[in-house]
Parts: structure tokens; C-alpha cells; sequence
């Protein structure tokens, strides 16, 4: 019966959804926009009385209370959540029913694994690139490699360090001629399963996104032209490139050299105990991160951080029910508006990955917050529009804990040594200033 209803009321406010063990759960609409029934509605609270798990609908619907309904929409960029709620209770049943829902519900695994998926046992493929280990060792040495740079102090490692979270813990980067970057540097870890790369995606893949570093003035501040003479100045890199990229007339170029760096990326892979309890370990997970995962799905949190990296893979307002402070929400960030110039995208962001996310404060990319407790609070407040209570952070940052996967074993490359055909670093150059990173 209560199928029938939600879809008669669907239909009659053309509203999307998607309907598991009784529960409403939010999809994203392209087409939402279009609908005018949607528009300019504020966001709805919901109440502490109405049920907000699956477990809560089967203790509802156990005292005959079925007919409550919640049907949450998105707008086109998922930038106005609309809760819009139906009930044929009266209302003194509702004053005087109570919902308790078990801490840790029964289907758990299940529910999480129409959410989120583990990490790959292998090295996941990429787009137009197979991987080979000759292309992984040429990779890992370019990665580590500062003289890529313009100064020869740079290297990929330099913002991304591999041995502390895959970033480099500042609020900004510091790069050529000791500039402050704009943005917080996201983690080089899982980073090959975002849906794209940079805060506000505007490089489609790591292929892409390794080009940006080296070029950004604020950065490496350097020029393809001089990275390519540069490595063919060095004989063992030659023979690197032409090992990995054997059929090509010409190896050593600047677009194998991000095939390169990407190929190595995506052997940066951390499975951790989420993973675990993903594939069937009951064990892997403590009971309060069992207990956290439950919220972070029972409150929203998965709507943005889903899939195999717990978010990366969709863009979302920052401030979609409150805006948060002016340090924390730059205003002259306008996030991927600066892509697309589309007034829709000023202040969205692509939602942060959180693997690892308990090693790379300080968070958002601000780079403002340091505690991730805080992150938490401010994310309920200002994307949730709920002040989270003290023991709920405290379980969603357990949750955020199990997150944290192990590195694989990575060690220092040897790096070919210079010869006298080897540009010279420079450290300064006129009008290296401006261009944007991250």
C-alpha cells in the first residue's frame, strides 16, 4: 500500500524516487530544475518524531504507522535539497508516538553496499592508458622528481607526500618563489577514482591533471618545453620512456610523461577496514564505527560522499542550507564557476574524497579547519542544515576512521643523474605570478 501511495504522490508533484525497504532515499534530477512545483520551496526540518532509518520504518510501520512518508529531491546540481513530507496520521498520533531505532541495524552491510564500494584487489584500469610496470617504475621516478619544476625544488612528492596522507598538511601549498597557493592540496591517495581532478574538476583525469602542476605559475612554474629537454638531457631517462612507451617514434613527450605520473597514481591504492567489512568482515569495523557509518547514511552525509573513494564523484554548493564563515568559504573562490561560468556552479565544489581523510587535515579547500571534528560540525550545519550533536561527531569521526588504509610500500627512487646538456633550475621569473592551483 505504501508503494502505491508514494507512487500516486510522485506523480502528482513529479518528483523522482527511489524506494528500498520502505525508506525514501535521495537521487539527483537533471530535469528537476525544469519542474516549477520545486522551486524556491525552503529546505523542510525534519522533526525528532518522524522516522529517519530503515530500522525506524519497520518500528513505524510495526505500530501502524506506514503511511508517513519522506521524498527527497535534488535540484539539477544537487545545490537545493528539498524535503517534502506526506502524512495521512493525525497529528496527536504522531505527538505521542515515539521512534527508536537499533544503533547498529541489522542490514547494515547491505545498506552501505548499495552506497559505497570497496577498493579493487588490483590496479584499476585507466582511460586510454594500460598500465604496465614499465610505465609505473618511469612514473614513480617523475613523480619524486623536483626537477620537473622551473627551481628544481618542486616535486609532485613536494604537495603530495606519499608518507603523510598524500598531501602536504599545510592550509595552502607553497610553491615557486615560495608563493602560497590558492587551494588546499587534495590527496594524490585513491585520487584515480574521482569522477574527475582539482577542487572544482577541471582536469577530466590524473592524466590531465599532472600537466596543471608543472605549468601553474604559483606552482612548478615551468613549460612543457623545458620539462621535455630536461629529461632528454638525462640518458636513463630516455631509456625509461622508450621501455614504456615502445611504439612510439618519438617517447620522450610531454603527454607520456603525464601517462606516466597517472599510471603510477593509480597504483596508490589504500584498502582499509571499511573495505573489510564491505567484502564480509564483521570484525573489520568497531561497533562505534558501525554506529557512525549508520548515521552517516541515516543523515544525509552519503548523498555527496558515495562510491568507492566516499565522495570525489559529483559537485555540490558549499553552504547548500547555510553558508559557512568567510574563512572558511573564501568569497573570492567561486569554485567551479570558474570552469564552467555557468552562475549554477558559483561556490560548488567537487565533494572531497574521505579515504584517508583522518590524516590530511586541515580540511576543505580552504584549508581553514583543523580538527576534523569541527569538519564534521561544519558540514552538518552548513550542508545538512543540523547542528550534529557532540556523541554524533564523535561516531561519524570513528566512521571517517576506518577510512584510513594501508599505503602500499613505496620507496625512495634513485633518480638518473644530470649531465652538462641538463637545463639550469631558475628560480624566479618575471610574471610567474597568477595562474591558479589545485
Amino acid at each position: 500500500m505504501i508503494h502505491d501511495e508514494m507512487d500516486s504522490l510522485a506523480q502528482e508533484i513529479r518528483v523522482p524516487y527511489y524506494l528500498r525497504a520502505g525508506w525514501a532515499w535521495p537521487i539527483p534530477r537533471s530535469a528537476t530544475k525544469n519542474h516549477n512545483c520545486l522551486q524556491g520551496r525552503k529546505t523542510a526540518r525534519r522533526q525528532a518524531a518522524w522516522p529517519t532509518s530503515p530500522s525506524a520504518w519497520a518500528a513505524g510501520k510495526a505500530r501502524g504507522l506506514a503511511n508517513l512518508v519522506v521524498i527527497e529531491a535534488l535540484d539539477v546540481l544537487g545545490l537545493r535539497p528539498i524535503k517534502i513530507l506526506f502524512t495521512t496520521m493525525a497529528a496527536a498520533l504522531l505527538a505521542t508516538t515515539a521512534f527508536t531505532a537499533d544503533p547498529i541495524p541489522a542490514d547494515l552491510r547491505a545498506m552501505a553496499l548499495a552506497t559505497f564500494k570497496a577498493l579493487p584487489s588490483t590496479t584499476p584500469a585507466v582511460v586510454n592508458n594500460p598500465i604496465t610496470p614499465e610505465k609505473i617504475v618511469l612514473g614513480k621516478a617523475l613523480f619524486f622528481d623536483p626537477r620537473v619544476s622551473a627551481s628544481g625544488v618542486f616535486s609532485c612528492n613536494s604537495c603530495h607526500n606519499l608518507a603523510t596522507g598524500g598531501d602536504d598538511n599545510l592550509e595552502t601549498s607553497i610553491g615557486h618563489g615560495w608563493q602560497k597557493g590558492p587551494r588546499n592540496a587534495p590527496t594524490a591517495l585513491n585520487a584515480v577514482f574521482n569522477i574527475a581532478q582539482f577542487w572544482d574538476g577541471r582536469a577530466e583525469d590524473l592524466k590531465a591533471q599532472a600537466k596543471g602542476p608543472v605549468q601553474a605559475s604559483v606552482e612548478m612554474a615551468n613549460t612543457p618545453g623545458q620539462v621535455i629537454a630536461t629529461l632528454k638531457s638525462m640518458p636513463q631517462y630516455v631509456e625509461w620512456f622508450s621501455a614504456a612507451f615502445a611504439g612510439d617514434a618519438d617517447p620522450v613527450t610531454f603527454d607520456n610523461f603525464a601517462k606516466a605520473i597517472e599510471a603510477f597514481e593509480a597504483t596508490l591504492v589504500t584498502p582499509a577496514p571499511f573495505d573489510g567489512f564491505l567484502n564480509g568482515d564483521d570484525a573489520a569495523m568497531t561497533s562505534e564505527q558501525k554506529q557512525g557509518l549508520t548515521l552517516f547514511m541515516e543523515k544525509g552525509c552519503s548523498s555527496c560522499h558515495a562510491g568507492t573513494n566516499v565522495g570525489g564523484n559529483g559537485y555540490y554548493r558549499f553552504g547548500i542550507v547555510e553558508k559557512p564563515s568567510v574563512d572558511v568559504l573564501p568569497e573570492k573562490d567561486e569554485g567551479r564557476f570558474a570552469v564552467t561560468n555557468t552562475s549554477d556552479d558559483l561556490y560548488v565544489f567537487r565533494a572531497a574524497p574521505l579515504r584517508n581523510v583522518a590524516l590530511t587535515a586541515p580540511y576543505f579547500h580552504s584549508g581553514k579547519v583543523w580538527d576534523l571534528k569541527q569538519a564534521v560540525a561544519i558540514m552538518g550545519t552548513s550542508q545538512l542544515g543540523e547542528a550534529l550533536k557532540e556523541e554524533e561527531v564523535d561516531l561519524i569521526v570513528a566512521f571517517l576512521n576506518s577510512l584510513t588504509g594501508k599505503v602500499p610500500e613505496v620507496a625512495y627512487p634513485l633518480l638518473p643523474a644530470e649531465t652538462g646538456g641538463t637545463p639550469r633550475p631558475v628560480w624566479i621569473k618575471e610574471g610567474s605570478r597568477g595562474s591558479i592551483g589545485r
